[in-house]
Order: structure tokens, then sequence, then C-alpha cells
């Protein structure tokens, strides 16, 4: 007996609550599709053993019988009755979600003006432009939908020649406001993938954009003008922009949406990181571990029980950085248990080993971090430089030239990452390896001197891409 219990159609029906199961029968049943019983029968068949469809019963041969009772078993005519029933299903998902969004209503304007039913027409007009309008501040939805709305039926709107241009104009603005305003939202997305994700991207028209910004062509709405601040924010990261942002989410008129608030949120965070990565400063991290701890709970990926193991990664190297070591213990208790098997002994280690190093223990964190493998580069660059700077700081200074040399390698292995970090951790290797050499001379005025001119090339770096430098410039002072 072949089980369908994993099989596309069980899968997706065993997502149905029980209410939209119901509902999914009434559609199945519906004389509107089905001329034939096929799809029915199969259904009927289905029907008793939601929602796990694993009782022998739920078997391509059960199904056959049910729907085929006169014909012999044959394993592709059943296949395709399935198949077909899961494009209803599929179907049918598409019917709840048009009857969820009230402005679908948009979509039988077109039909009413080719029926040229022109006083129903404009009466659903009015309705959908009701509806706009209503939704005028609500988040980037309200842009998208002016361009639906505009884009799909300007050519039919009105008979009127006087009236046509009127909706011409109409039709232009709306397109600009999307295009600009989308391009923004994901001009600011990139921007910020570029730095948190160390991903190199083609970002062309950004200087265009920011002049766009400059100049006020954007149009006049909350979620824009918290667009233009986050996309400032991420290209020049000025705590201007950061304080502007954080005021305009807490203190203003408009109520964001949870999605907009995610969304932006996200660039806050990521310039908090950017200040300590790059300048060493923690004033700001009260602000990331209040949101961190408020937004948790929140945040999609947890509604399906998952917690990806970088924002796993971030949470407790936020926590260990602001010493709010009852927010670690609450993550490896509550959280670690959602990561991924693959990483899961991973982020177990990185939570040991941070916490150890946030409290002091070094050889306790160089231990732990000596185990960890992370896969992602931009978790693994982190970890292998964290252990070279354990290793010099335990006077290992063997250990740390041959962990620097398989450092180096390991950075010539990676081609996505932005070049800021590739050239920060070739910076970072050089000078420790120089720090190594004038470290193992005797003290003297020469010794002295050298120490000197590497911290003064140290401080010239470029790049503090997670606290090389200033560690760096850190273990130099005190040679001096």
């Amino acid at each position: 007996m072949k089980s369908i219990q994993n099989g596309k159609l069980a899968t997706l029906l065993s997502s149905f609550d029980e209410d939209r199961m119901r509902r999914f029968s009434l559609y199945v049943h519906s004389p509107y599709f089905e001329l034939s019983n096929t799809l029915v029968l199969c259904f009927d068949a289905l029907a008793p053993w939601y929602p796990r469809f694993d009782a022998p019963e739920c078997s391509l041969e059960h199904l056959h019988a049910a729907v085929f009772s006169e014909r012999e078993y044959d394993y592709h005519r059943i296949n395709n009755v399935l198949s077909d029933l899961y494009e209803r299903a599929l179907q049918f998902l598409v019917q709840i979600s048009l009857e969820m969004e009230v402005f679908e209503r948009w979509r039988v304007l077109p039909r009413l003006r080719q029926a040229r039913l022109d006083k129903q027409f404009e009466q659903q007009l009015r309705k959908v432009e009701k509806i706009l309008d209503e939704n005028a501040d609500e988040d980037f939805s309200h842009v998208y939908r002016n361009f639906v709305l505009n884009e799909k039926i300007w050519y039919s709107v009105s008979r009127n020649p006087d009236a046509r241009y009127e909706y011409l104009q109409q039709q232009y603005e709306s397109i600009l406001n999307f295009l600009l305003t989308r391009l923004s939202r994901l001009a600011t997305l990139l921007v910020f993938e570029e730095y948190q994700a160390s991903i190199s991207f083609s970002l062309p028209m950004l200087e265009q954009l920011e002049d766009f910004y400059h100049r006020g062509h954007l149009p006049d709405l909350p979620v824009v003008k918290a667009y233009r601040y986050a996309f400032l924010l991420v290209r020049h990261h000025r705590d201007e922009e950061y304080f502007a942002l954080r005021d305009l989410m807490e203190n203003g008129e408009h109520r964001y949406t949870d999605s907009e608030r995610s969304f932006i949120s996200m660039f806050l965070n990521s310039h908090v990181l950017w200040t300590n990565n790059e300048q060493g400063r923690t004033d700001l991290f009260p602000h990331l571990v209040e949101d961190h701890k408020s937004r948790l709970h929140e945040m999609d990926f947890l509604r399906e029980g998952v917690m990806p193991y970088a924002d796993y990664f971030l949470f407790v190297r936020t926590a260990c950085t602001a010493a709010d070591f009852d927010w670690v213990r609450e993550l490896l208790e509550n959280y670690l248990p959602m990561v991924i098997d693959e990483e899961k002994e991973n982020c177990r280690l990185f939570t040991t080993a941070a916490v150890a190093r946030a409290k002091g223990n070094t050889q306790e964190a160089l231990t732990a971090f000596q185990q960890i493998h992370f896969r992602l580069p931009i978790l693994a660059i982190q970890v292998r430089g964290t252990t070279i700077m354990l290793l010099f700081e335990l006077e290992e200074y063997e250990n740390c030239l041959h962990a620097l040399d398989a450092f180096r390698h390991y950075i010539a292995t990676l081609k996505n990452l932005a070049p800021r970090i590739i050239d920060a951790h070739k910076d970072f290797v050089s000078a420790c390896k120089k720090l190594i050499s004038v470290h193992a001379k005797a003290p003297s005025p020469k010794r002295r001197e050298e120490a000197a001119r590497l911290r003064e090339a140290v401080e010239h770096l470029p790049y503090n891409t997670f606290n090389t430098r200033a560690w760096l410039v850190e273990q130099i002072r005190q040679l001096c």
C-alpha cells in the first residue's frame, strides 16, 4: 500500500484549520467546478482522515477503489486525480486571499466597463476610491493600491475626453509614487544587507535616489518619511538620522503597522551594531537590547517555531555586550531549541564562549570558540577573529600565528563578502603578526618605538569591523 501522508496534497490539507477545511469541502462540492464527480469522491474518501492522513485507508489503492470502484487499479489515474485536487486546493487559497482583501473589488471594474455598465462602473469605482481614502496613511500598500487602480483601469475610467486627461495625470503620479517608494524601500534594504550580511551588491542610482530625498520628490506619507531616515542612516551612519527615526517611530502621530515597524527596526538596530563594530561604542546598546526584547516574540519566524541561527548569534552577542546574562539564559532555554539541528551545537558553544568572554574567563571562552564551526561566513569570521584575540591574550603566540595563517587562507576563499570585510580582516591578520613580532622582543626603547609606529599605523586603518582595530590599539598600548 502506498501512503499519501507525505504527499503535497496531504501536507497542504494538514495545514488547514477546521474552519478552512470545512469551507474547502463546500468549495470542492460546488457544482460550479465539477461536471464529473471524480474530485468530490476523492475528497470525501480523504476527509475522514484529516488532519494526519496516516490511516491505512489513506493509500493510493484505497482511494482508487473509492473513486473508480469498477475499474482496475491504475497508479497514474489516481495520481492525476490527486494532482487535480491539489490544484483545486491552491485555487481555494487564492479565493480566500481575495476575500480577505477588500481592495480586490477593483478587479470587477474593467469587467463592468467592458459590459458597458457605466453607472455600475462609476458606483464601484467610488467604493474602491473610498477604501483607498480610509487607508490613506496605513503603510506602503496605499501607494501600491493607487498604482494598481490607475495602472489597470485608467483607459476605461471615463468616456468624457476631459476626464480622461485628468486620469492620465493621476496614472502618471501614481506610477511615479509607486516606483520611487518601492525603489527607496529596496535600496534601503540592499544597503542594509551590504553591511549586515556583508554581501556586495550592484546599486546604481543611489546618488540620484538620495537627491530625490533631498528635493522632496517622494510621496508625503509617514512610511516614506521613515524610509528617508532609514536610507540616510544605513548610507551615512549618522546619529542624527538614528534619533530622528526613533522619535518618528515612538512619538510620531502616525501608527505604523507591525510589518513596517519590524522593517524599520532592522535599520535602527543595524546602526547600533555599526557604532559598536566600527567605533567600539556601547552607548546605544540599551536601545538595542530593549528593542530586541520587546519585539522578539513578534518576529515572524518564531510563529513557525524557528529561530534562524544568525539571529540567535546576534541576540546572544547583544545580550553579552550589555552584560544582560538573564536574557542570555532565556535565549538558551527558550530559543536555542528552535535553531536548526545542524547549527544548534555551534550556537550552544557560542553562548558558552560569549558569556565566558564577557565575564573575563578567557581560557573557558577560548576552549568553546575553538569548537565552533559555523557555515555562514560572516559568523565564521567573527568566531575565528575572536579565537585569535583570545590566543594572543593567553600568550599562546605560536598557536596564534598558526590561526592567523589559517584565517588568511580562509579569507581568500570568500567571494561574496563585501570588500570592506575582506580588507578589514586582511589588515587585522597583518597587524596581528607585527604585534606578535614586536611583543617577542625584549623591553627596550627600540621596542617602544616600533610599538608606537605600529599603533599609529593601526589607528589609521580604514575599518574597525567587529572591533578588530580597537582591540589591536589596546594590545599595542600595553607595549608602549
